[in-house]
């Protein structure tokens, strides 16, 4: 037996380990263009969230001046609404107190007219008497409550002849077209006409030549 054969094994050799490579040192000029270019993107990072958390804010003021102008606007064509609504309701309504008013006051017209027809009959014996005297009375009442009122009586008597606002019955001999005699008194209430009156007109004829042409025809 050799003397390797008492048993013992051979010890074994371990293989060998391959070496690891050092890390690669960057050189210092990688380095230095390496970090302006981090702070340079910090940088834009750092400005771009600022604009980003500042334009918010700018917007939104704008969105706020243009809806209070909105507002604003809105405000005056509401408060211009109203003031023509305000208007056209007051005009509403005096023109349906007005319209009442000529309405009833036209029904009571023709007791007037009695008034005046029983006056103007009265002969003349007694027209001195306390109740030819009274019923007087009643007239100028009945007449200053009108007025009161707002009623107003027409004068026609020497103006021209207008249809719209006066009533021929007749015609007789004087100023052509003009209102010579009045026949049923006329009124108006707040310048609207509630009752003509009834004119006799003239006929461009002259007194004197009617009074003329009668005697003419009488010898006749």
């Amino acid at each position: 037996m050799s003397p390797s054969g008492s048993g013992e094994r051979e010890a074994e050799v371990p293989a060998e380990v391959p070496a690891e490579e050092p890390a690669e040192v960057p050189d210092e000029e990688a380095l230095d263009a390496a970090v302006p270019s981090a702070a340079g993107a910090a940088e834009e990072r750092t400005n771009g969230t600022d604009t980003d958390a500042a334009s918010p804010p700018e917007r939104r003021v704008e969105a706020l001046e243009a809806e209070l102008a909105e507002l604003d606007a809105q405000y005056a064509r509401a408060v211009a609404d109203y003031q023509n609504l305000r208007r056209r309701s007051e005009e509403g309504r005096r023109e349906q107190t007005r319209v009442t008013l000529a309405s009833m006051i036209a029904r009571y017209l023709p007791v007037f007219d009695d008034l005046d027809r029983a006056i103007e009959s009265v002969d003349e014996e007694i027209a001195e008497h306390p109740w030819v005297e009274g019923i007087r009375a009643v007239g100028r009442k009945f007449q200053d409550t009108l007025e009161a009122s707002g009623v107003m009586e027409l004068a026609p008597l020497g103006e021209d002849f207008d249809p719209n606002v006066h009533e021929a019955v007749s015609y007789a001999p004087g100023p052509e077209g003009q209102v010579i005699a009045v026949v049923r008194r006329g009124f108006s209430l707040g310048g609207h006409v509630i009752r003509v009156p009834m004119v006799v007109v003239g006929d461009g004829r002259e007194a004197a030549d009617q009074t003329e042409t009668t005697q003419a025809e009488g010898t006749q």
